[in-house]
């Protein structure tokens, strides 16, 4: 570090050593003064400020100032001093996702997901606001307590504000961007939106899982023209326990046209979440939930869905609509710890399954913190039409035993003015588990002012199973998180045999289980449950589904999948 560059600190930051070197910049840990805290400084080195005006280079890291992301890593400070430009960010206790890579070779295929989805969290907020990252690698992507924060926003943006990549990259030899990352478009110098990003984030995607980029060369331009040039090796043929959605998915975010990826870094994350079941928010240990909890909270979900399939098939027959699920209001001195998580986890993933509606995943929610309480807010900050949230009131009665109200709240923000239908209050006992469905159903159907007809009132009164003790063991295995579901599951279907939605979850499950196995027995179960489901209740969505993935998935029999999809 330059005498300059010292005295421009001096009394602001302290600096100790450096903590690393990169084609670009030196790193500095540092402590900031004034507040006592760590701080890491990154000075550019002189060619790479060649490429740029100081005072352009000023005006964008201002502008990456205002990104303020649970996974973006914020911008404390930038400065000038002689010309040599430094910027201070937050020092991160933690590694790089090279680092982790470097290590480990493969991440593991939850780790990668869970990542991923965080990172396009990130790029979906940057780039609702006009801000394309441009330079998206392992490099830039810190893990902090496990968590993602994506790096260096805004620095490839202020490199190329004034000269093109293709210039650039022949200009002293220093790359904006990186070549095994690089977009077509990005490599040959054209104009960058945000699907750059979406590219270079599946290619991210690609080494986690593989353990390598997805093209590699002797030299810059080697892979450069081979990113301009070929196809990446088929993910499936590198990692045998990858499902093929997830391959899909990596491979149509590497989509050579931009026009074929992803629209939006959420679209990428909703396509990691349907391939992998769902979205996996995080809630409270099971431990702490009792199975008569959970079990109101899983009629309580089949209620709500009633609801908004009813509200969307009847008023949006032929468009998506999206909706974000935000926690419901909780009061009373009674409540069960887990209990609004569980039923807003659920809700998400099932919604998410239903024709014509797109669910917000759950990271996105959580990355609004306690802004997402506010339904015009967050609908606009996640393009959602509708916000579905409500109120849980806990009582406890003088003898003793616990009642819970519940009252939802669908929310229509597609218009001027937000449309608010609530639901009467359901007030349920948890002692009365199977006489509450029907209730709890044709309450929030009057509530909307639907009417049901006779065959849907029947099959809304009609318990899944009579048995108990088959109903708690199918709960069990409903909980988010829960890794022996196929054994509740088979558990469920022992103690009643004519248990269709259990034979669903479990045909369902299994069918998704076996590209990862290829497991003779995992397929002569997806088969079997499936058959049994659709044998017991073949017009049942769930039955369907179960057995569209075991078409897709086991026998590859892909008009046989889409037609049950269809059904």
């Amino acid at each position: 570090m330059t005498d300059s560059l010292r005295h421009a600190l001096a009394g602001h930051y302290a600096v100790e050593r450096v903590l690393g070197r990169g084609g670009m910049a030196t790193v500095y840990l540092g402590r900031d003064l004034k507040h006592s805290r760590p701080v890491a400084i990154k000075v550019l080195d002189r060619d790479v400020t060649s490429l740029v005006s100081v005072d352009r280079f000023l005006q964008e890291v201002r502008v990456m100032s205002t990104l303020q992301h649970p996974h973006i890593l914020p911008l404390f400070d930038s400065g000038d001093a002689a010309g040599e430009l430094y910027y201070v960010m937050p020092f991160v206790e933690g590694e790089t996702l090279r680092a982790r890579i470097d290590r480990d070779g493969r991440v593991s295929v939850d780790d990668a997901m869970r990542i991923t989805r965080e990172v396009a969290s990130a790029l979906d907020f940057a780039h609702r606001r006009g801000v394309v990252h441009r330079d998206i690698k392992p490099e830039n992507v810190l893990l902090s307590d496990g968590h993602a924060l994506v790096a260096d926003f805004g620095i490839a943006r202020a490199l190329t504000a004034e000269h093109s990549s293709k210039t650039a990259l022949t200009a002293t030899g220093v790359a904006i961007g990186t070549p095994a990352y690089m977009s077509p478009e990005q490599a040959a110098g054209e104009t960058v939106d945000g699907r750059t990003d979406i590219y270079a984030l599946g290619a991210v995607l690609y080494e986690m899982l593989s353990g390598d980029p997805p093209y590699s060369g002797p030299s810059a331009h080697a892979v450069l023209a081979r990113v301009l040039t070929e196809q990446p090796r088929e993910l499936m043929t590198v990692r045998a326990d990858i499902a093929p959605a997830i391959s899909t998915a990596v491979h149509k975010a590497m989509s050579r046209e931009a026009n074929d990826r992803f629209a939006t870094g959420m679209d990428f994350a909703r396509a990691l979440d349907s391939a992998i079941g769902g979205t996996k928010p995080t809630v409270a240990k099971r431990s702490q939930l009792s199975t008569w909890l959970t079990a109101v909270a899983v009629v309580l979900v089949g209620a709500l869905i009633v609801l908004w399939r009813m509200n969307a098939v009847s008023n949006s027959a032929s468009t998506n609509v999206r909706v974000v699920v935000v926690p419901f209001r909780e009061s009373g001195d009674a409540g069960r710890p887990g209990f609004v998580a569980g039923l807003t986890s659920a809700l998400r993933a099932d919604l998410a399954t239903l024709p014509h509606v797109d669910v917000v995943a759950g990271t996105s929610v959580d990355a609004l913190g306690d802004s997402a309480r506010i339904p015009r807010y967050v609908a606009e900050q996640l393009h959602a039409t509708h916000v579905l949230s409500g109120t849980v009131q806990w009582e406890r009665a003088a003898d003793s035993s616990v009642r819970v109200r519940v009252v939802p709240e669908l929310i229509d923000v597609s218009r001027a003015r937000d449309t608010v239908r609530t639901g009467t209050a359901i007030e349920l006992a948890l002692d009365d588990l199977f006489n509450t469905q029907s209730r709890v159903s044709a309450q929030i159907a009057s509530s909307l002012g639907v009417s049901l007809s006779a065959d849907a009132a029947t099959r809304l009164a009609r318990p899944p199973t009579r048995n108990r003790d088959a109903f708690e063991a199918y709960v069990r295995a409903s909980l988010p998180g829960e890794t022996h579901a196929e054994s509740f599951l088979q558990q469920a279907v022992a103690l009643d045999s004519t248990f269709a939605l259990a034979w669903a979850n479990l045909g369902f499950r299994s069918a998704l289980k076996y590209p990862g196995t290829f497991d003779p027995a995992v397929a002569e179960l997806a088969g079997r449950a499936s058959a049994r489901a659709m044998a017991l209740d073949s017009n049942s969505e769930q039955s369907q589904i179960a057995r569209s993935l075991y078409e897709r998935h086991v026998t590859r029999n892909f008009a046989a999948a889409v037609a049950h999809a269809r059904t």
